[in-house]
C-alpha cells in the first residue's frame, strides 16, 4: 500500500460487540479507502460470537488493520476509551462495526482538516440505511451565528 508521505496518519477506532458479520462489511469498506494511510484499529469488547476469528482474517490481510481482544467486557465507554489511548494517528475518527463508507469519505475529511489546520474537526452527511433500505435523508440547515457549536450539532446535523 503507497500513499503520499505528505498525508498525516488517520486512526479508525472501531469498537466491535458480537456483529462479526457486520464487521466484515466495515472493514471492507475501510480497506477500499482512496486514502491509503490509516491505522485501522478494532477493539472486540470480549465478543461471544466470531469477531476474533474475522479480525484475525483481517489483520493477516492488510497491516493496516490492528486489533485487540478483551477478555472481560469494558463496557462501550470503556472500549472507546481504550481505543482512543491506542491511536496514533495524526486525524481520528469512530467507525462502528455496522458502518459503511464512501471509498473517499477519509480523503474528503482529512483535506478538509489539512485545508483548515485551525479546526478541531470536520464532518460530513450520513446515511441511515436500515435493512439495506437508505431512508431519506433531511435538507441540511444553516448555522445561526447566536447558536453554540453543540447546539448546532444536536439539533442540525444529520447523524448516522
Amino acid at each position: 500500500m503507497t500513499h503520499d508521505v505528505t498525508d498525516p496518519l488517520v486512526t479508525i477506532g472501531i469498537p466491535a460487540y458480537n456483529r462479526a458479520e457486520c464487521l466484515k462489511e466495515a472493514l471492507n469498506a475501510l480497506l477500499a479507502q482512496s486514502y491509503t494511510n490509516l491505522e485501522i484499529l478494532v477493539s472486540d469488547d470480549a465478543s461471544s460470537d466470531h469477531t476474533l476469528q474475522v479480525c484475525e482474517e483481517y489483520a493477516r490481510k492488510d497491516s493496516r488493520i490492528r486489533f485487540h481482544h478483551q477478555k472481560h467486557r469494558l463496557g462501550m465507554a470503556g472500549n472507546h476509551n481504550f481505543l482512543l489511548k491506542k491511536a496514533q494517528g495524526q486525524y481520528f475518527n469512530w467507525g462502528d462495526d455496522d458502518d459503511t463508507w464512501h471509498p473517499d469519505f477519509v480523503k474528503t475529511l482529512a483535506g478538509l482538516l489539512r485545508a483548515y489546520p485551525t479546526a478541531t474537526s470536520a464532518m460530513c452527511r450520513a446515511q441511515h440505511v436500515v435493512r439495506g433500505v437508505p431512508l431519506p435523508l433531511g435538507e441540511p440547515k444553516p448555522r445561526d451565528n447566536d447558536r453554540s457549536p453543540y447546539d448546532y450539532l444536536l439539533h442540525y446535523a444529520t447523524v448516522g
